[in-house]
């Protein structure tokens, strides 16, 4: 099958297989797996999702904040400008306590990456697609995840990612392939798209790096992630009812793939599944709202309205600085709990501690964010 022969080329790159005795070959048998992963992403979703109805911010925004809070007037479409964006940004970092960071040197890192994806036909001469997005998974291998000491596991969450952008990217013209991800996936037959089989075949070798229950959480996220491509697609041009107050956290949760992230934060280092399962809903909700936050001023200079502050300020009726500021108001909370539950164990506590750092430092490097823009490594106010 496509994932065995992926595996026999991945040569020395992906061999983290963890046991009790150290790295080692252990594999989860398939139907094992199938009949754990839509429990346990339930489990982990009901967890840490955050019914936002129920924050009085939506419900009535701060008068202070904005002058109209209907739905319909000029305030809740009004785009915010630089300055405004910038204050709200350094009132994030501020409150997580994380200075502006100076991004990781990741030309090295690339370069190796992209050799190793022509080595495993990733990538052939004719054939470059996964290029862009790789320097994209890159950036997040090499700040985000730069505690995790192991290069091939670095390698590995660079490939992941990178396959996870260019499907959302460039396969949504072939949404058949999209729709038919999860049932090839599940009988182990080809998938519809030549890269969808190298996802395919990298998602079915986590259960030889990480724990069992670990890997099915991540792989359920990364099934949950190409599934919310279709779902996109199937519900394209429909309105937004404004009684659907859960829909845009549950579309948002499915297209984060945070659970995935969350525990591959831990899971290369030894740590203990017990040590640090009960913080992955905040850990979620940190990186998938952090994203949202971090990702706005791109998306608010290019015009775009088709994000979750958008969303929900459309749904709720509130201005979207308001929404923002909500959601800055989550992450941080998401993040400080986040500390309290694993004060207990060091090891997990530093860890999540430095990623918290790289995950910023990631927006940082990634060009496309902007970020340098708003000078928020500067004191003063940001020039319109």
């Amino acid at each position: 099958m496509i994932a065995h022969s992926a595996l026999r080329r991945c040569g020395p790159y992906v061999q983290l297989n963890r046991g009790p005795k150290g790295l080692e070959f252990n594999t989860l048998p398939l139907a094992d797996f199938l009949a754990m992963q839509t429990i346990l992403s339930s489990l982990v979703r009901a967890a840490g999702s955050l019914y936002i109805g129920d924050h009085p911010q939506w419900r009535s925004a701060d008068p202070s904040h904005d002058d109209d809070h209907n739905s319909d007037s000029p305030s809740c479409g009004k785009l915010l400008s630089r300055p405004e964006v910038a204050m709200l940004m350094r009132s994030y970092l501020d409150r997580l306590q994380i200075p502006y960071p100076t991004p990781s040197d990741q030309s090295a890192f690339e370069q190796t990456c992209v050799e190793i994806c022509f080595e495993r036909g990733y990538m052939t001469p004719t054939d470059q697609s996964l290029r862009p997005f790789l320097s994209v998974g890159a950036a997040m291998a090499c700040n985000g995840f730069l505690h995790l000491p192991s290069i091939p596991a670095r390698q590995f969450i660079c490939f992941v990612s990178a396959f996870m952008l260019l499907s959302e990217d460039r396969l949504k013209e072939d949404i058949d392939a999209i729709r038919a991800f999860s049932e090839c996936f599940t009988r182990n037959e080809p998938q519809k798209h030549p890269m969808l089989d190298h996802l395919a075949a990298l998602v079915h070798q986590l259960p030889e790096i990480f724990d069992q229950v670990a890997a099915s959480i991540m792989t359920t996220s990364v099934l949950n992630f190409i599934t919310a491509i279709a779902l996109e697609h199937e519900l394209e041009g429909t309105a937004l009812e404004k009684s659907a107050v859960r829909y845009p956290i549950f579309a948002r949760v499915m297209t984060g793939a945070g659970e995935m992230f969350a525990l591959w934060v831990f899971g290369v280092q030894g740590l203990p599944l017990g040590a640090y399962l009960q913080a992955v809903p905040d850990i979620v909700d940190f990186i998938n709202y952090g994203n949202d936050i971090l990702s706005f001023y791109k998306e608010e200079m290019a015009g775009e309205t088709v994000n979750l502050v958008h969303t929900l300020a459309r749904c709720r009726g509130v201005p979207h600085a308001a929404v923002l500021r909500s959601l800055i108001d989550d992450a941080v909370t998401a993040h400080e709990r986040t500390l309290r539950t694993l004060s207990p164990h060091r090891g997990a506590y530093e860890t999540y501690r430095r990623f918290s750092e790289g995950y910023v430092a990631f927006h940082v490097a990634t060009r496309r964010y902007r970020l340098d823009e708003l000078e928020l490594g500067l004191q003063g106010p940001v020039s319109e």
